[in-house]
């Protein structure tokens, strides 16, 4: 009867365990803030972007004249394990070898900032971006911040999650400044779209599709 209620007790404990654990692992995907038909969308391996471009009046201090705001989200189911889709999407220096707009990336392990040269018809010009962020190797919420170039003073935060089998990627990000001379449609054209290509690139090199 001892070892009964032994084994009982342990089956009990495992199965809170396993049902904690499963939890944790869809909460990640359930705390994403999309509609339950774009979760579906998620689910099936396809990106989902949302790029919202606004223009509005500005300060007259901070912002002089007419000024932009951007909210931006992306969202990926990657169908590798974390660890397997990191090896190769956490290398941020080799994204020139693989995206073809991108013309030039360099990453500074000690700064921990990247640099990269975007060109393509898509673009109303050549852009250089230039963000911090840490190495991501790991499920984890990692920020960063742009410190130069076009949307300098952009922040926002990579949320990379176990989700099963799967590594599950969101990114959000808000910036807001001075009026870039780009017609705002056309900006939430062009940062959706190359968004969405370069997710879907980076993931089919890792393996993904």
């Amino acid at each position: 009867m001892h070892k009964f209620s032994h084994f009982f007790s342990l089956f009990i404990s495992l199965s809170f365990l396993l049902f904690h654990l499963d939890s944790q692992a869809e909460s990640a995907f359930q705390q994403l803030p999309f509609s339950e038909k774009i979760k579906e969308k998620i689910k099936k391996h396809l990106i989902h972007v949302e790029s919202k471009v606004e223009t509005f009046d500005g300060d007259g201090q901070s912002i002089k004249g007419e000024g932009q705001r951007l909210k931006f989200q992306i969202a990926g189911l990657h169908k590798k394990s974390c660890p397997r889709a990191l090896a190769i999407l956490s290398r941020y220096e080799n994204f020139k070898n693989h995206i073809d707009f991108v013309k030039d990336s360099r990453y500074n392990e000690v700064t921990q900032e990247i640099f990269l040269l975007l060109s393509s018809t898509l673009l109303p010009f050549d852009m250089s971006l230039s963000f911090k962020i840490p190495r991501i190797t790991g499920p984890g919420n990692y920020t960063f911040s742009f410190e130069q170039g076009f949307l300098k003073g952009l922040i926002g935060t990579i949320h990379v999650a176990a989700e099963g089998e799967f590594c599950l990627f969101y990114t959000e990000s808000a910036w807001a400044g001075p009026h870039s001379k780009i017609p705002s449609p056309i900006f939430e054209i062009f940062s959706s779209t190359l968004s969405r290509l370069s997710m879907e690139k980076l993931f089919k090199i890792s393996g993904s599709y």
